[in-house]
Protein backbone atom coordinates (compact mmCIF):
# COMPACT_ATOMS: atom_id res chain seq x y z
CA UNK A 1 0.00 0.00 0.00
CA UNK A 2 1.28 3.55 -1.00
CA UNK A 3 0.82 6.27 0.88
CA UNK A 4 1.25 10.18 -0.23
CA UNK A 5 1.59 12.56 2.40
CA UNK A 6 1.21 16.57 1.64
CA UNK A 7 3.20 18.61 3.58
CA UNK A 8 1.36 21.16 5.04
CA UNK A 9 2.52 24.65 3.32
CA UNK A 10 3.21 27.18 6.00
CA UNK A 11 2.05 31.39 4.86
CA UNK A 12 4.23 33.67 4.60
CA UNK A 13 3.64 35.14 8.07
CA UNK A 14 4.72 32.07 9.43
CA UNK A 15 7.65 31.27 7.86
CA UNK A 16 9.07 34.77 9.42
CA UNK A 17 7.99 34.08 13.01
CA UNK A 18 9.43 30.81 12.40
CA UNK A 19 13.09 32.07 11.39
CA UNK A 20 12.45 35.20 13.81
CA UNK A 21 12.04 32.29 16.29
CA UNK A 22 15.45 30.69 15.11
CA UNK A 23 17.42 33.71 14.03
CA UNK A 24 16.17 36.93 15.48
CA UNK A 25 15.30 36.20 19.13
CA UNK A 26 18.40 33.94 19.33
CA UNK A 27 20.14 37.19 18.18
CA UNK A 28 18.30 39.60 20.43
CA UNK A 29 17.86 37.96 23.98
CA UNK A 30 21.79 37.53 23.54
CA UNK A 31 21.81 41.21 23.26
CA UNK A 32 24.85 43.39 21.68
CA UNK A 33 27.03 46.17 22.79
CA UNK A 34 27.13 49.48 21.62
CA UNK A 35 28.00 52.95 22.37
CA UNK A 36 25.13 55.12 24.02
CA UNK A 37 25.09 58.35 22.76
CA UNK A 38 23.81 61.26 25.74
CA UNK A 39 23.19 64.73 24.40
CA UNK A 40 22.79 67.81 26.19
CA UNK A 41 22.01 68.08 30.18
CA UNK A 42 21.82 65.25 32.12
CA UNK A 43 23.07 64.15 36.08
CA UNK A 44 26.05 61.81 34.64
CA UNK A 45 28.03 64.51 32.51
CA UNK A 46 27.66 66.49 35.91
CA UNK A 47 29.31 63.95 38.09
CA UNK A 48 31.63 63.66 35.32
CA UNK A 49 30.46 60.30 33.93
CA UNK A 50 28.82 61.85 31.10
CA UNK A 51 29.52 61.34 27.52
CA UNK A 52 29.38 58.57 25.77
CA UNK A 53 29.12 54.68 27.50
CA UNK A 54 29.84 51.70 26.19
CA UNK A 55 26.36 49.66 27.03
CA UNK A 56 24.72 45.78 26.70
CA UNK A 57 21.54 46.28 24.99
CA UNK A 58 18.99 42.83 24.36
CA UNK A 59 15.63 41.92 24.84
CA UNK A 60 14.17 40.71 28.17
CA UNK A 61 13.72 36.82 29.17
CA UNK A 62 9.71 37.56 28.90
CA UNK A 63 10.44 39.13 25.31
CA UNK A 64 7.93 42.36 26.59
CA UNK A 65 11.03 45.26 26.73
CA UNK A 66 14.35 46.12 25.63
CA UNK A 67 16.83 46.34 28.34
CA UNK A 68 20.10 48.14 28.35
CA UNK A 69 22.72 48.74 30.78
CA UNK A 70 26.53 50.30 30.96
CA UNK A 71 29.34 47.55 31.31
CA UNK A 72 30.59 50.26 33.66
CA UNK A 73 29.79 48.37 37.77
CA UNK A 74 29.83 49.60 41.08
CA UNK A 75 28.51 47.85 44.03
CA UNK A 76 28.49 44.98 41.11
CA UNK A 77 25.39 46.65 39.86
CA UNK A 78 25.45 48.63 36.33
CA UNK A 79 26.09 52.32 36.60
CA UNK A 80 23.21 53.26 34.22
CA UNK A 81 20.29 51.16 33.32
CA UNK A 82 17.20 51.03 31.58
CA UNK A 83 14.15 48.98 29.78
CA UNK A 84 12.05 50.58 27.30
CA UNK A 85 8.92 48.42 26.91
CA UNK A 86 8.24 46.97 23.59
CA UNK A 87 4.98 48.92 23.02
CA UNK A 88 6.29 52.24 23.78
CA UNK A 89 8.73 51.64 21.36
CA UNK A 90 7.01 53.08 18.04
CA UNK A 91 10.04 52.75 15.89
CA UNK A 92 13.85 51.78 15.53
CA UNK A 93 15.57 54.49 12.89
CA UNK A 94 18.88 54.49 11.92
CA UNK A 95 21.45 57.62 11.24
CA UNK A 96 24.94 56.81 9.88
CA UNK A 97 26.19 54.47 12.66
CA UNK A 98 23.04 54.89 15.28
CA UNK A 99 20.04 52.76 16.04
CA UNK A 100 17.64 55.51 17.24
CA UNK A 101 14.34 53.87 19.23
CA UNK A 102 11.40 56.12 19.45
CA UNK A 103 8.33 56.28 21.40
CA UNK A 104 5.02 57.64 20.36
CA UNK A 105 5.84 61.10 20.60
CA UNK A 106 8.89 60.60 18.38
CA UNK A 107 10.74 61.75 21.41
CA UNK A 108 14.51 59.61 21.11
CA UNK A 109 14.44 57.69 23.75
CA UNK A 110 17.26 55.51 23.28
CA UNK A 111 20.50 56.40 20.63
CA UNK A 112 23.01 53.56 20.35
CA UNK A 113 25.72 53.21 18.07
CA UNK A 114 28.09 50.59 16.90
CA UNK A 115 30.93 50.97 14.18
CA UNK A 116 30.16 47.05 12.90
CA UNK A 117 27.77 47.88 10.27
CA UNK A 118 26.70 44.14 9.61
CA UNK A 119 26.20 43.25 12.91
CA UNK A 120 24.65 46.54 13.92
CA UNK A 121 21.94 46.12 10.74
CA UNK A 122 21.16 42.33 11.98
CA UNK A 123 20.24 43.50 15.66
CA UNK A 124 18.43 46.44 14.27
CA UNK A 125 16.11 44.41 11.88
CA UNK A 126 15.85 41.85 14.82
CA UNK A 127 14.84 45.08 16.70
CA UNK A 128 12.08 46.12 14.28
CA UNK A 129 10.99 42.14 13.77
CA UNK A 130 10.46 42.15 17.33
CA UNK A 131 8.24 44.87 17.37
CA UNK A 132 6.24 43.84 14.31
CA UNK A 133 5.83 39.94 15.51
CA UNK A 134 5.56 40.13 19.46
CA UNK A 135 4.29 43.86 20.06
CA UNK A 136 1.23 42.52 18.83
CA UNK A 137 0.99 39.70 20.54
CA UNK A 138 1.59 41.89 23.61
CA UNK A 139 -1.46 44.49 22.97
CA UNK A 140 -3.63 41.37 22.83
CA UNK A 141 -2.29 40.19 25.89
CA UNK A 142 -2.72 43.74 27.24
CA UNK A 143 -6.92 44.00 26.53
CA UNK A 144 -6.83 40.85 27.91
CA UNK A 145 -5.55 41.50 31.30
CA UNK A 146 -7.16 45.22 31.44
CA UNK A 147 -10.79 43.20 30.62
CA UNK A 148 -9.69 41.04 33.19
CA UNK A 149 -8.90 43.51 36.10
CA UNK A 150 -11.62 45.60 34.70
CA UNK A 151 -14.09 42.44 35.59
CA UNK A 152 -12.29 41.97 38.91
CA UNK A 153 -13.06 45.49 40.02
CA UNK A 154 -16.31 45.17 39.37
CA UNK A 155 -16.53 41.92 41.54
CA UNK A 156 -15.24 43.99 44.11
CA UNK A 157 -17.57 46.27 44.26
CA UNK A 158 -20.05 43.88 44.17
CA UNK A 159 -19.03 41.83 47.27
CA UNK A 160 -18.66 45.46 48.95
CA UNK A 161 -22.17 46.95 48.33
CA UNK A 162 -23.37 43.48 49.22
CA UNK A 163 -20.92 43.58 52.81
CA UNK A 164 -22.65 47.50 53.54
CA UNK A 165 -26.51 45.68 52.80
CA UNK A 166 -25.76 42.82 54.96
CA UNK A 167 -24.17 45.23 57.61
CA UNK A 168 -27.09 47.26 57.45
CA UNK A 169 -29.96 44.67 58.56
CA UNK A 170 -27.83 44.60 61.96
CA UNK A 171 -27.61 41.54 63.90
CA UNK A 172 -29.62 38.42 62.57
CA UNK A 173 -29.32 34.88 61.62
CA UNK A 174 -29.99 31.73 63.62
CA UNK A 175 -29.66 33.49 67.06
CA UNK A 176 -32.44 36.09 66.00
CA UNK A 177 -34.85 33.62 64.25
CA UNK A 178 -34.30 31.38 67.38
CA UNK A 179 -35.62 33.67 69.39
CA UNK A 180 -38.67 35.02 67.34
CA UNK A 181 -39.76 31.35 67.00
CA UNK A 182 -39.66 30.84 71.33
CA UNK A 183 -41.34 34.58 71.79
CA UNK A 184 -44.08 32.68 68.98
CA UNK A 185 -45.24 30.20 71.58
Amino acid sequence: MLSIGLAEEKTEEELRADEFERVHLKLLQEGMMFTRQQGGWSIASLTGSGGNQSVWVKLDKAKTAVEWATLEQRNNAPTDSGTIPLLDIKSIGKRENTIIFRDARDSETLVVESTNKEEREKFQYALQEAIELIAPKLEGQEEKNAKAQKRLEELEARRVERQKKKDALGHVGMEATARIMMNQK
